[in-house]
């Protein structure tokens, strides 16, 4: 009766081993670690400012680069953002034309993620370079505004992420001379986005 009694209770210990193993086999492959998107990132980008409040403004692809952080708690991100671009978009104003050449930004990030890929609105503070030409000039050339909108980035393998972004700048009115008359036009503007991030 003794050696039939120990069989039974090594075979339950074996047993529950095995659910064990099973059960941790299935946490290991079928609940794989959430994906986190906190951390520092640094990329570059190409943009395209669009719709210029002045008459026959002209489109042209820029580019850049950014530096960020990102903090996350749960589905929720928050991030910080710096970039640099340049622009070389015209625009016409009385009496000539007007070129944003450089600008840069402090931003903002507030997202929710699914996973690898992040919903994001974003707003922050502006300066932009503003160079007057044919026969234009630009008293004050640095002129600072305001941004927001949103966009939404993929993460890839290697701490790659791609992202498309779409922000509304707000410039305000910028002030112009050409010989002896003076204007003021007000040259806000649409910018698409498209930039990779590496994540490190």
């Amino acid at each position: 009766m003794f050696f039939p009694k120990r069989s039974t209770v090594v075979a339950g210990g074996l047993t529950l081993l095995a659910c064990g193993a099973s059960a941790a086999d299935y946490n290991r492959y079928e609940t794989p670690p959430t994906f986190s998107w906190a951390g520092a990132y640094a990329g570059v980008h190409g943009n395209v400012p669009r719709n210029f409040k002045a008459l026959n403004s002209d489109d042209y692809l820029g580019f850049g680069a950014q530096l960020g952080y990102n903090f996350q708690v749960e589905s929720s991100v928050l991030g910080l953002e710096l970039e640099g671009s340049y622009k070389g978009n015209k625009a016409s104003v009385p009496s000539g034309e007007v070129e944003s050449r450089f600008s840069g930004a402090a931003k903002a990030r507030l997202g929710v993620d699914y996973d690898r890929t992040l919903l994001y609105a974003t707003s922050g503070v502006t300066l932009t370079q503003f160079v007057g030409l044919s026969g234009v000039s630009v008293p004050d050339n640095w002129k600072r505004g305001y941004l927001f909108g949103g966009g939404v980035e993929h993460a890839f393998s290697g701490g790659v992420s791609a992202k498309i972004e779409c922000n509304y700048v707000m410039n305000g009115s910028v002030q112009t001379t050409a010989g002896i008359t003076s204007s003021t036009s007000d040259l806000n503007n649409h910018v698409i986005t498209a930039g990779l991030n590496l994540r490190f």
